[in-house]
């Protein structure tokens, strides 16, 4: 018996690439691309899908001018911080300024669903999984947990996205899950000064450290920063 997966095939790049060449985002091509993952959550939410493992490497960006295979060169563990020794490499960046000074240009695609699940209405799981610099309090703890898991995972998008920085990110592991899990969200990065207070508020309330504080995608969608 042979079993034939078809799947789509999503030229470009993913946003996690995208920053590690020390490109500046603004917070207009910000809003743009937040506006349409929240739009994706709030229609995989619907079916009680979880990602689980929503992060800038899972995220594609791509337009009419895309990257092509040999055009991309690995050169180390993607894991690592942004702001480290460039991970990626692509060769001629002015080539694909349509990505970041035209939205309308771009398609954003959310892929790897390799570890998400479907929850009934109710239903909350308490397994440590995903990524964890991504990973909300509740997951590090294995509390109870529900889909708000991706709402603070993309708050964590959003901030690294005009930053280039996590907001909760140490030399190790350990220390990190403890930045996580009680260390107060900063602002305090020099170029957080250009940014609007809409957005640092919808920031605040993604990165909620109390999941039942924490804003449903429903609320986050009328948000006046997407608006």
């Amino acid at each position: 018996t042979n079993v034939n997966i078809v799947m789509d095939f999503i030229p470009g790049i993913d946003l996690f690439t995208f920053l590690d060449q020390k490109i500046t985002l603004s917070e207009k091509f910000i809003k743009f691309v937040v506006k349409t993952l929240v739009d994706i959550l709030s229609y995989i939410h619907s079916y009680g899908i979880v990602h689980r493992d929503f992060k800038l490497d899972n995220i594609m960006i791509h337009t009419s001018e895309n990257l092509s295979t040999d055009e991309v060169k690995v050169k180390g563990d993607r894991d690592k911080k942004i702001s480290s020794k460039s991970l990626l490499k692509i060769d001629d960046l002015t080539k694909y300024k349509p990505f970041y000074e035209d939205p309308s240009r771009v398609s954003i695609k959310l892929t790897d669903f390799g570890i998400s699940t479907i929850l009934e209405v109710d239903e909350k799981i308490n397994d440590d999984i995903g990524t964890l610099r991504f990973s909300a309090p509740e997951v590090l703890t294995k509390t109870p947990y529900n889909k708000n898991v991706d709402i603070w995972s993309l708050g964590i998008c959003a901030y690294l996205m005009f930053s280039g920085e996590f907001p909760f990110e140490d030399s190790s592991n350990d220390s990190t899950r403890k930045m996580i899990l009680y260390e107060n969200l900063k602002f305090t990065n020099e170029i957080w000064k250009s940014a609007s207070e809409n957005f640092k508020d919808f920031i605040k309330l993604c990165l909620e450290k109390d999941p039942n504080k924490r804003s449903s995608i429903l609320k986050i969608s009328k948000h006046s920063f997407l608006v």
